[in-house]
């Protein structure tokens, strides 16, 4: 992560205020039910979502946009590096935006009408690598914007740039400059039938919410074989479950070395897929270890003694490290 930036909100649940600072680790402790799972959500709900909630489809009026069009155009076709300043720019907008856009994002993570935030800001943006704007000056008909961790690149069009065009460069801009990897890219193209675009933040729901026992009715429900119920779930857990059902076994992926040494160190089993039409999860348990002297158990910590299995709930992406959250239903510490 090369970003840091403070999401405030006020009035979430039984929070009259807070503020979380995102980082690679982040720590949620509190009592039950006092509302830790409404923050991650809604942090899961700006981070996944907001590439398709939040910005308008037109140009907006307000003052902080208009100071990061004209930015923009001062700078129209020069590569140049951002300064902290020309950030707090943009980072001032998005802020605007998540304000005037809340209840959009409330509305799609928790259900129409549950959450009415008062207030919802992204304050103390900060950069630890600087991000540099260039431009593409062999333009072809299929160019199209593209961003790295240090640079954001546009195409140079001969002709002067519309307002809408600019507007579309400003937000591309913008949500890299605050979402950098943490998110799935602005403009994502070729995402076919899939529901949950590739490089979306993953939420792991809490077990003890019973999700994972009703797993196979849930997934009946999402497919159309519950007889019409509703699903009582949250978006970013349904987003989870989307993600169950497209599991593939046979693919060694990026971290299946991580996933093995979970198996083997924590979990002391093997996670393998059943036969079943809506896929589900067996674990093969071996036997634990004994002290060789007492002939008890090794003395290590269960899985549950290590990240609390109850109440633990997880932020992360399939590509890149991003925050992870896990919790103890006793002392629920994250």
């Amino acid at each position: 992560m090369k970003q840091r930036w403070t999401l405030a909100f006020e009035q979430l649940g039984q929070i009259d205020r807070g503020e979380v600072r995102i980082a690679p680790l982040m720590v949620f402790t509190g009592d039950n039910n006092a509302g830790k799972s409404y923050v991650m959500s809604l942090l899961w709900g700006v981070i996944a979502v907001g590439r398709d909630l939040l910005f308008q489809s037109e140009p907006p009026e307000n003052e902080s946009y208009k100071l990061c069009d004209q930015w923009l155009q001062a700078h129209w076709g020069e590569d140049v590096k951002l300064t902290h300043s020309d950030c707090q720019l943009f980072a001032n907008w998005f802020s605007d935006v998540l304000h005037q856009r809340r209840k959009r994002i409330c509305d799609a993570v928790f259900g129409s009408d549950r959450i009415s935030l008062k207030s919802l800001r992204l304050l103390d943006y900060h950069r630890n690598k600087t991000l540099s704007l260039k431009w593409d000056r062999g333009v072809t008909p299929n160019s199209r914007f593209s961003a790295r961790t240090d640079y954001v690149r546009f195409p140079l069009p001969q002709e002067a740039p519309s307002q809408a065009s600019r507007y579309r460069m400003v937000r591309y801009l913008t949500w890299n400059l605050i979402m950098g990897d943490l998110s799935a890219p602005l403009f994502q193209i070729n995402q076919g039938l899939n529901p949950v675009p590739k490089g979306e933040i993953l939420y792991l729901p809490a077990a003890r919410t019973g999700f994972i026992l009703m797993r196979k009715v849930l997934a009946s429900v999402m497919l159309g074989m519950g007889g019409g119920a509703e699903l009582p779930l949250n978006l970013p857990t349904r987003r989870f479950l989307q993600r169950l059902l497209m599991l593939n076994h046979s693919d060694h992926g990026k971290f299946a070395d991580t996933a093995i040494k979970l198996e083997n160190e924590v979990m002391h089993g093997k996670i393998l897929p059943d036969a079943s039409p809506i896929p589900a999860r067996k674990t093969l348990a071996r036997p634990r270890r004994c002290h060789p002297a007492q002939g008890t158990f090794n003395p290590r910590l269960r899985s549950d003694e290590r990240v609390g299995c109850r109440s633990s709930r997880a932020l992360g992406t399939g590509q890149h490290p991003s925050p992870h959250c896990c919790a103890r239903s006793d002392k629920l510490v994250h």
